[in-house]
């Protein structure tokens, strides 16, 4: 558990590191990350 919340901490420690319009890019595509996995599973499933 603590070497995941290591690697966690590093990651908002990278996120904090970049200029802000880049911080909401990267938000933006998290975001929209989970639907576009649903998507493709579905489309496996109809496939």
């Amino acid at each position: 558990m603590l070497e995941k919340t290591s690697t966690f901490q590093k990651a908002i420690e990278a996120v904090e590191a970049l200029d802000p319009e880049s911080q909401a890019i990267l938000v933006d595509i998290i975001q929209k990350r989970p639907k576009q996995q649903q998507r493709d599973e579905l489309l496996k499933e109809i496939a």
